[in-house]
């Protein structure tokens, strides 16, 4: 069975919004930036139907 690579997405959490920081929920998709990084990078799940993530403050 050949491994389909991974997607990348990234979604721009800039520091104006979140001046004491963000946090991140995901689901179908794990979080590879890092801690505080104003660039959140998710690497999703192959056998997910859809990858979801909420920022908040």
């Amino acid at each position: 069975m050949q491994r389909l690579p991974r997607a990348l997405t990234q979604v721009e959490v800039p520091p104006i919004a979140y001046p004491a920081g963000d946090k991140a929920i995901t689901s179908g998709a794990t979080i590879v930036s890092a801690p505080a990084a104003s660039l959140l990078v998710l690497e999703t799940d192959p056998r997910a139907g859809q990858v979801r993530v909420t920022v908040s403050p």
